[in-house]
């Protein structure tokens, strides 16, 4: 169990070990809110939870700091000299967790924006539509004329179409 406190402009996180550390939620001033979910959100949300969900299997778990701990107990024993590390020094950059977020998306939505498939609007959608349906009207004429041109330089009559 952990807790989450304010510190100054951050968030502290202190793991609790003592039963005194730990308050019921009812003690905690929650709000009153209410949340209203789209069925389509919440089967998304169960399918990820469902595909995510498995066993417990403990083996697939590793606790390296004992491993290693017991490889310096165990060269002890055994009169070897042990060499200590020392611990990699800590960069004094905190990383704003907001602006690092706020780049991602600006990021992704100027990718988007970028990009020939990007998501457009219903109007800009059915434009493009009747500019490609005109665009196509367009060479069909300039084939049929060409089509009688052929057909006219060949000697052979025109074709006629059927009317219903």
């Amino acid at each position: 169990l952990a807790a989450i406190d304010p510190f100054g402009d951050t968030l502290l996180l202190s793991t609790l070990h003592w039963p005194d550390e730990i308050r019921s939620t009812a003690d905690l001033d929650l709000g009153d809110e209410t949340w209203e979910f789209k069925p389509a959100e919440l089967a998304m949300a169960n399918q990820l939870v469902a595909a995510m969900t498995g066993e417990f299997d403990p083996s697939i778990y590793r606790d390296e700091y004992r491993a290693a701990l017991e490889e310096v107990i165990q060269a002890k024993v055994d009169g070897k000299e042990t060499v200590i590390t020392e611990a990699p020094q800590e960069s004094g950059k905190l990383i704003d967790l907001m602006a690092a977020l706020e780049a991602s998306v600006n990021a992704a939505r100027a990718a988007r924006e970028t990009s020939p498939n990007r998501p457009v609007s219903v109007a800009e959608a059915k434009a493009a539509k009747t500019k490609a349906a005109k665009t196509e009207a367009a060479q069909s004429q300039t084939t049929l004329a060409d089509a009688t041109a052929v057909e006219e330089a060949s000697g052979r009559p025109a074709r006629k179409r059927k009317t219903a």
